[in-house]
């Protein structure tokens, strides 16, 4: 899949459009198809390692928590969807 990938710490030349692996949904988890998605304060503020004591990324990694989308898979333990 595409995805806008952080390879460290800074601003947004840190960022790359490039493969990444596909997900796949954990236990107790979902993996959403995603046609939405924002950029909020955290997503810049992670990104630019302010809050990496508390909320670190692992890299290479993915940034952003706000989405929409449609619900594809269910992961082990999930039941409702």
């Amino acid at each position: 899949m595409k995805a806008t990938v952080s390879t460290n710490y800074g601003g947004p030349e840190v960022m790359k459009f490039e493969e990444y692996p596909e997900p796949a949904a954990g236990p107790g988890e979902v993996l959403v198809r995603v046609v939405a998605t924002s950029v909020n304060p955290v997503d810049y503020k992670r990104r630019a390692g302010l809050t990496k004591d508390f909320y670190p990324i692992k890299f290479p990694g993915l940034m952003g928590v706000d989405i929409a989308g449609t619900i594809v898979k269910l992961g082990p333990g999930v039941e409702g969807f």
